[in-house]
């Protein structure tokens, strides 16, 4: 019935609207309906609505052969969802209609109303106001992320730390344009300290891998290099239970707060820029404006909560990290639940190690000898393998060795050698590519061919694999042409200094093929 009202009502609404000269488009947005539904309401008359309503009020509903069927269901597991007793149907009547999942979601809604059968309430966690902790005692640490736009309207995807002192609310805030990692935090928190001029007894963290190796039912596993930074600065810690982001609400609103406040409509241009202009944000507002919660200025509890805090000795100096990653025997390694390939031919028994650094978005791998092999950006996301073509080559074999042997193919090896040693320089990243279609080429074409088409590149500096097989395909051609069969020639040679002459000797037809044809 209610419904029903809602329509008559509608119906009214349309034709009053109209009648006071709104348009189409105009009634639509001051009733919220679709054009179409107005224009329709507007060609019905009073009568032709009241029918309708009829019509409806008695219309049978699609699902009602299987309203018992649904009302057992429900009784069975008053908890189930629409979603579910949809495929139910779909189960135990496999030849029943197409119906859309909102025909079933209305009447599993109908059913439960008309049988009163509610939906079972889920238990949920009660709540009330934490006192207020003891200035110095507890410091809250999260992490971020935010897309932010650039100047050439492209965007930017910035990682950060937040860290709060729990009593007083003061703020502390670090970008980075890579994913979380553990140096960046023990970085960060070290200047967290120093901006707060001291250390609290306890640091509160979710339960975070780039911290965390296992939560080990209560007795927690740290990665090493955070174990030694908490034992340097000698505080407590406390990790979240999972799902319980309210632990730490405190520096979670933070987090929202540097987003909607800071970060929102605000340009890209360096990290080191980024970072410059927090600072700034929280000498003016972030720890300037008084607190929502406890009525007063950060930086004025601050001043009072310092007091209390360990004194900050100065910056731990940090060694440079030991990421030592295993190579798998398919020459990638998994970093951040992805894939990064290394060059083919890195692998060599179960125990090959690499060593991996992130610098700013990008990651380096090293072989145990510190020498860079591979350069990739780091990926978003998980389960992605990502590759860089150049590893799928053998590159075993030393450029300078597959220099000399080209070269070796050349009868002129020293001018080969320096054609070869500008295609290296002019062509780094290709020169394997450019050496093996060379070498192709050379072994199959005459010596002398060959000479003459590096001598041509060399004196047109034509530095390419490309072109020194198209002008030695071209010598190739031009020799082909020329070559005629002598037997079909007769060399006239005129009395005198006249230049001699050829003649062809032209082919004869069989007479008998002309008269089979006319035949």
């Amino acid at each position: 019935m209610a419904t029903q009202f809602k329509r008559q009502t509608m119906y009214y609404k349309i034709k009053e609207l109209f009648e006071k000269k709104y348009k189409v488009t105009q009634i639509s947005r001051e009733t919220g309906k679709d054009p179409k539904t107005v224009r329709k309401y507007l060609h019905m008359s009073e009568e032709t609505f009241q029918q309708m309503l009829l019509r409806i009020q008695h219309r049978q509903k699609k699902l009602k052969p299987y309203e018992l069927f649904i009302k057992e269901r429900l009784e069975g597991c008053p908890d189930c969802s629409a979603a579910q007793i949809d495929d139910w149907l779909k189960e135990t009547y496999p030849d029943i209609f197409k119906v859309a999942s909102k025909t079933v979601f209305n009447f599993v809604s109908y059913v439960r109303k008309r049988y009163n059968i509610p939906k079972l309430k889920g238990s949920f966690r009660q709540y009330q106001q934490v006192e207020q902790l003891p200035y110095g005692q507890q410091a809250q640490v999260d992490f971020g992320q935010y897309i932010m736009g650039v100047n050439d309207g492209s965007r930017k995807r910035v990682f950060f730390m937040s860290m709060l002192l729990a009593r007083s609310r003061q703020k502390y805030v670090r970008f980075t344009l890579s994913p979380i990692t553990t140096r960046f935090v023990v970085e960060s928190m070290d200047q967290g300290f120093a901006f707060f001029e001291g250390i609290t007894e306890e640091v509160v963290f979710d339960q975070d891998c780039t911290l965390l190796k296992d939560e080990n039912h209560g007795d927690v596993l740290l990665t090493e290099e955070f174990r030694v930074y908490v034992q340097q600065r000698r505080f407590k810690l406390h990790f979240c239970r999972k799902a319980d982001p309210e632990s730490k609400g405190k520096v979670e609103n933070v987090v929202k707060y540097v987003k909607q406040n800071f970060l929102r409509g605000r340009l890209f241009t360096t990290i080191e820029v980024l970072n410059e202009q927090s600072l700034g944000w929280l000498v003016r507002t972030g720890n300037a404006k008084e607190h929502s919660s406890i009525r007063r200025i950060p930086c004025q509890e601050w001043l009072i909560e310092k007091a209390f805090l360990t004194p900050f000795t100065g910056f731990i100096p940090l060694t440079e990290s030991e990421n030592t990653y295993h190579v798998r025997k398919d020459n990638v390694i998994s970093f951040k639940s992805n894939q990064y390939t290394v060059p083919l031919g890195t692998y060599r028994d179960p125990e090959t190690l690499v060593q991996v650094k992130v610098k700013e978005g990008s990651l380096e791998i090293y072989n145990q000898n510190s020498r860079l092999i591979a350069r990739h950006q780091i990926a978003y996301g998980k389960g992605r393998t990502i590759r860089n073509t150049q590893h799928l080559r053998d590159t075993s074999q030393k450029v300078q060795h597959l220099i000399e042997e080209v070269s070796s193919l050349f009868t002129n090896q020293s001018l080969a050698t320096i054609f070869l040693e500008h295609i290296r320089k002019e062509k780094p990243r290709y020169v394997r590519d450019q050496l093996v279609v060379i070498r192709k080429e050379t072994q199959n074409s005459e010596p002398s061919l060959v000479l003459k088409a590096l001598d041509y590149c060399l004196k047109n500096r034509l530095y390419s694999a490309t072109e020194f097989c198209d002008v030695l395909r071209s010598y190739k051609q031009v020799k082909a042409t020329k070559e005629v069969d002598l037997t079909q020639v007769h060399i006239l040679m005129p009395i005198g200094d006249a230049s001699f002459m050829m003649q062809y000797e032209p082919q004869l037809s069989d007479i008998n093929d002309y008269q089979t044809i006319i035949q």
